[in-house]
């Protein structure tokens, strides 16, 4: 049938064709010209009228029409009836699909209506029913100020985290000194008890000498005696005119006065008997009792006498025991002088670091002093304005500026006091968006005054810091510029506290740069990290990728490298080819390849996590300053942050393809289950970015709408569905996920869209300066401050083993367009 036979049946049936549609254009103007459609609307209003303009041509026509006759339209009708009911039973269904389109076109403007006319209100309950751009403002930084709130909780909770190792550290360490404590404590009780004995040893050895001693002396006192007897009775025999005779034996005897011993205390005992009447007494003993004590005296003496020396005299007995007492007394004497020098040295040691910390609060008042003075002068002429009212913060007594002149930011950098860290870290990684690198060396130049030593280790620490962090500002001419400043510019008394240091660290870029030892560095930091960690989880692969391929079987695939060390760490598992034909399309084990329903989403998970790490932490500070992923040059400036765009849509629209190129219903809900665990997979990696990609897929208009899919989900998994909606939800600012986030700790993988969103509305709320001169410093550190919490989960890698066949097969997949995506899901479960 024609166009113009259905046309007519149309008109027939009662169609208007005068009706207009949104631009104003009706099926009589629409009409071609021609001698058929104009006999059709013959007697229409409106067809082609006299001096009007005809919609594709520029001459004004005029046409004569003639009323269409119910025999044309009879005539145009099929005779056959089948055909007739055909045409019929289209026209009606045709009418139904679009009335049901109509309504539910209808019902989705009245539904953006109502949403928006709520919107409208709240609005004007915020603004009080103005449209006043200052309030709308308002609003604008009061939102500024609850997304300002939550970086602030995040930095808290970083904040408390490390108060919790610092504390567990200090347990650790406190554990530790104890049991040090303790080892010396037993060890200095060790040695007093071995003290203890030996000086019970000495004291007891002292006491049987003297002992020993004191039994000599009587035994010399009684030989004495004995033999001033014999005397007094030969003298006596001798005056009598007699003489004694004695038995031959006696001169044998050890009582002779012929031996050493009886002579000296013959000589001994003549000494005191011409002193003493007490050895006249002594004389008359009985001489069997006499004998007797003789008897035992001696053989205790000659039992002794090989190991002692014995003093023959009670008068060398008496000296010895005085001396030894003298002894004691100096030894006394000698510790108790030493336990006071002791104690005056411990007070003299308290006294120099008291004296040390007054000497050291004195500078550093007078330094403090000093600042206030020149942050008084500059802020009265308009250099520096500070926040809070200049007020100094509690840690460490830093004002926190709100605005400056660059140059002073600069000043505050070398001649500041005292040293603020944040502020060198913020100017370093921001600077580039107020002043350029020349005019920073410039302004450290004019600041540098010779033999000052503060100021110099000043321009160390800033020039190390700017070379370590941001070695790609130092690249041509001003390199050589900074190197003749501190050669040239710098006196020779100050260069051995700058210069080799710098130049060492400069010789190390440069061999880093030139002589390929970046790579080397990593291999070998890579090396140490595994040394020092457990080894990685083994990787979870399928049968035919853990078995070798046969030799020849497949060929070479083309854009692929392989990683040696990736390889190596696959050893554990089998030997892995490193021809990939077989991905996607090619053959293997029967010509199978790799299919998703084969691996297990844990492997799938880490290879995701290692694949997007690896793009986060080569993500430069640099490329989010300044929002340069949204520049003319942004494939210049923000390289890495598109690629991991880039990365993110690919994977989510890998997610929607392979749900959507599944033909079973049943099969689809497997894998529409698999990518719910994949999800929460890496949401137990800390992998942020990753779950925001799987459930962009699953919650895109051409996967959500498949219900019948969803139906035949199990229950747990569906409870698994509504916790990561929930957790991925944008309401409130993505609320949720921010607060996963900042719990999170190294390694982990945030959701960039969310830094590049805060960095966004940030340069958008704040402006770059104040009274078009100052500096709005405030805007940066805020910046800095974003970026930094970013930079601190850059610090850590997952430790996985890479798998190149995983990551390969996510990455070459050819996913399906926006419109066939719909088209597909449209076929999987019509409307």
């Amino acid at each position: 049938m024609g166009h113009i036979a259905c046309a007519a049946l149309l008109v027939a049936c009662g169609a208007s064709p005068t009706a207009a549609n949104y631009r104003g254009q009706t099926p009589v103007n629409l009409a071609p010209e021609s001698a058929e459609w104009a006999s059709l609307f013959d007697g229409v209003p409106g067809r082609f009228p006299s001096n009007s303009r005809r919609r594709t041509g520029d001459a004004a026509t005029t046409t004569t029409t003639t009323a269409p006759t119910a025999a044309a339209f009879r005539a145009a009708l099929p005779n056959d009836v089948d055909q007739l009911r055909d045409i019929i039973v289209h026209l009606v269904a045709g009418q139904s699909r679009f009335q049901a389109h109509c309504h539910a076109t209808i019902a989705q403007l009245v539904e953006e209506k109502w949403t928006l006319q709520q919107t409208v209100e709240h609005h004007r309950e915020l603004l009080g029913d103005s449209s006043d751009l200052t309030q709308l403002n308002a609003m604008q930084e009061l939102q500024f100020y609850r997304e300002r709130n939550d970086y602030l909780m995040q930095l808290i909770a970083k904040q408390r985290h490390q108060l919790h190792t610092l504390q567990r550290d200090l347990a650790l360490k406190e554990s530790t000194f104890q049991t040090q404590l303790a080892q010396l404590t037993e060890q200095h009780r060790t040695e007093l008890r071995e003290v203890a004995r030996t000086s019970q040893q000495t004291i007891h050895d002292m006491h049987r000498q003297m002992s020993m001693r004191s039994v000599s002396v009587d035994t010399a006192v009684v030989l004495g005696t004995k033999s001033v007897a014999e005397m007094l009775d030969e003298h006596a025999a001798a005056a009598a005119g007699t003489s004694t005779s004695r038995p031959a034996s006696r001169s044998t005897s050890p009582w002779s006065p012929d031996r050493p011993s009886s002579r000296a205390a013959a000589a001994a005992a003549a000494a005191m008997a011409g002193s003493s009447s007490s050895a006249t007494a002594a004389v008359t003993a009985p001489p069997r009792t006499l004998r007797r004590a003789q008897g035992a005296v001696v053989s205790a003496t000659m039992s002794d006498k090989e190991t002692m020396v014995t003093p023959t005299t009670p008068d060398a007995a008496f000296d010895l025991e005085s001396t030894r007492l003298e002894l004691v007394d100096k030894l006394r004497s000698a510790e108790a002088r030493n336990s006071i020098l002791e104690r005056e040295l411990a007070d003299m040691r308290q006294s120099l670091v008291g004296l040390h910390e007054h000497v050291l609060h004195e500078v550093m008042q007078e330094a403090s002093r000093g600042q206030a003075d020149m942050d008084a002068r500059d802020e009265s002429q308009g250099l520096i304005l500070f926040a809070n009212g200049g007020a100094a913060e509690a840690d460490g007594g830093q004002r926190q500026i709100r605005a400056a002149v660059p140059e002073k930011l600069v000043e505050r950098l070398i001649v500041g006091h005292p040293i603020d860290y944040q502020l060198r870290n913020t100017f370093l990684l921001t600077y580039r968006e107020f002043m350029t690198a020349e005019d920073v060396l410039a302004a450290i130049q004019a600041l540098y005054r010779p033999r000052k030593s503060k100021i110099v280790s000043r321009i160390y620490n800033v020039l190390s810091d700017w070379m370590t962090k941001y070695w790609c500002d130092f690249q041509g001419e001003f390199l050589q510029r900074v190197m003749s400043f501190l050669r040239d510019h710098i006196v020779p008394e100050d260069q051995p506290e700058i210069l080799p240091q710098i130049e060492c660290l400069v010789k190390s870029k440069l061999n880093s740069e030139f002589s390929g030892l970046i790579t080397t560095t990593t291999t070998a930091l890579g090396d140490a990290v595994l040394r020092t960690h457990p080894a990685p989880p083994p990787p979870v692969l399928p049968k035919y990728l853990r078995d070798p391929l046969p030799v020849g079987s497949i060929g070479s695939a083309a854009g692929l490298g392989s990683n040696p060390s990736s390889s190596a760490t696959l050893a554990a598992v089998g030997t892995l080819s490193k021809s990939t034909a077989w991905l996607r399309g090619g053959s293997r084990k029967e010509g199978k390849g790799i299919r998703f329903l084969d691996l297990s989403m844990v492997e799938v998970a880490r290879q995701l996590t290692l694949v997007e790490s690896e793009l986060f932490r080569a993500m430069s500070p640099l490329e989010l300053i300044g929002i340069n992923w949204m520049r003319k040059n942004k494939e210049e400036t923000a390289t890495t942050v598109l690629a991991m765009t880039r990365w993110f849509n690919h994977v989510m629209q890998w997610v929607r393809s392979e749900v959507l190129m599944t033909r079973e219903t049943k099969t689809r809900a497997v894998v529409f289950e698999r990518f719910i665990l994949l999800a929460d997979e890496l949401l137990k990696l800390n992998n942020f970015n990753g779950v925001s990609e799987i459930m962009a897929a699953l919650e895109s208009s051409a996967v959500w709408r498949l219900e019948r899919t969803k139906s035949l989900i199990p229950t747990k998994s569906k409870r698994m569905l509504q916790d990561l909606v929930a957790n991925c939800s944008p309401d409130i600012n993505y609320k949720s996920l921010r607060a996963l986030m900042r719990d999170a700790q190294p390694p982990a993988v945030p959701f960039p869209a969310i830094l590049e969103r805060d960095l966004y509305y940030l340069d958008r709320s704040l402006a770059r300066s104040i009274d078009g001169k100052l500096v709005n410093f405030q805007r940066y550190q805020v910046m800095a401050d974003l970026i930094q919490k970013f930079q601190y989960l850059q610090s850590e890698g997952y430790n996985l083993t890479p798998v190149p066949e995983i990551q390969a097969y996510v990455r070459d997949y050819v996913p399906l367009s926006d419109d066939d995506a719909y088209e597909r899901s449209l076929t999987c479960e019509p409307r």
